[in-house]
């Protein structure tokens, strides 16, 4: 078979598909743009320790079982796609279930396609919110643990019984937002949460566009929480990165690094893996390499730097910091480690 790239493959095997990134969000990429990227016409959008991290869902037209692939691809360091483990991953595939995809595979099929380099496990709480989407997009119902997740998040049962409510069923609620009032339910909510089930549902919201209404209730929460819960604050902000109110949330990023969270690793790490879109703004994404240059005087800025400059958004701004003449001695001394 002359195929070079996944899609080319779904398609000849005639297979619907969906494309998701697992990496930073769990975000929707079309089969346009994925395209683009396995011609390398344009970068991958959200690379991950120079990999994307995608999850291929893929049927065929008359049978309603859906196969997922978890995929981890590796990139160059411009941030396009590497076309010879593509091929590879397809020579396996071939090798295990043959090219039409149509049955079943069996326990040594399935076997032989888990044990190759290019697959991974998602982490428990992108895997719950992913199948949520993924329900949510393909117009089927919720999971079995929806229900009682939404009785749980409008009042309907004692705050203090978030014990018996399963990942899945938070992650349902969250993906839903606009069905079932769930929106109005969580705003309300948000103040009366214990710490554990409040963490999960943060967790769960930060892959999803909201409301401004619901997105300034969020900032009130990591406004609130700063002095006594500063992780919680970091959440919180977390939680609107997906919101399309961009004004709130870059407010709320320049109040957070202007607070003890400035001090924090674990707060410009969230930003950079969460909020990084929010860093092409010059005078905000100057402020937060100075600080971090400040604050780290180890390795957590090369970290982030190389995180950061693989951004396709960010490549250009980064890489501008680097041949600024005036630079701060702290400034300057993190850039140096980058060449050391």
């Amino acid at each position: 078979m002359n195929i070079h790239s996944l899609t080319d493959f779904l398609d000849k095997a005639q297979c619907q598909f969906r494309i998701y990134d697992l990496g930073r969000k769990v975000t929707k990429i079309s089969a346009s743009d994925f395209k683009k990227v396995e011609l390398n016409q344009v970068p991958y959008p959200y690379p991950l320790q120079q990999h994307a991290w995608v999850a291929v869902v893929f049927w065929q037209v008359n049978n309603p079982q859906h196969y997922i692939w978890f995929l981890k691809l590796p990139l160059d360091e411009r941030g396009l796609l590497l076309a010879g483990p593509q091929t590879h991953f397809i020579q396996l595939v071939v090798e295990a279930l043959g090219a039409s995809l149509e049955k079943q595979p069996d326990e040594k099929q399935q076997e032989r396609l888990a044990n190759n380099p290019y697959t991974f496990k998602p982490a428990e709480h992108k895997t719950a919110v992913f199948h949520a989407k993924l329900n949510l997009d393909l117009v089927r119902p919720a999971s079995r643990y929806y229900e009682q997740a939404h009785a749980y998040f409008s009042g309907q049962l004692d705050w203090q019984q978030w014990q018996q409510l399963g990942m899945q069923g938070i992650a349902d609620v969250a993906v839903r937002l606009k069905q079932d009032d769930n929106e109005t339910h969580i705003g309300n909510a948000l103040t009366q949460l214990p710490d554990t089930p409040l963490c999960i549902l943060l967790e769960a919201l930060e892959h999803q566009n909201m409301s401004t209404q619901l997105t300034e209730k969020l900032v009130e929460l990591a406004q609130a929480k700063l002095a006594d819960k500063p992780q919680v604050a970091t959440l919180a902000l977390r939680a609107i990165s997906s919101s399309k109110a961009k004004g709130l949330r870059q407010m709320l990023l320049k109040q957070q690094l202007a607070s003890s969270l400035g001090q924090d690793p674990q707060w410009f790490i969230a930003v950079a893996a969460r909020c990084w879109q929010d860093l092409v703004e010059p005078d905000f994404l100057a402020q937060y390499l100075e600080q971090l240059a400040v604050i780290d005087h180890g390795q957590l800025f090369v970290q982030l730097f190389a995180d950061l400059v693989a951004q396709p958004e960010l490549r250009h701004l980064l890489l501008g910091k680097i041949r600024e003449p005036e630079r701060s001695p702290a400034l300057n001394h993190a850039i140096g480690l980058l060449f050391g």
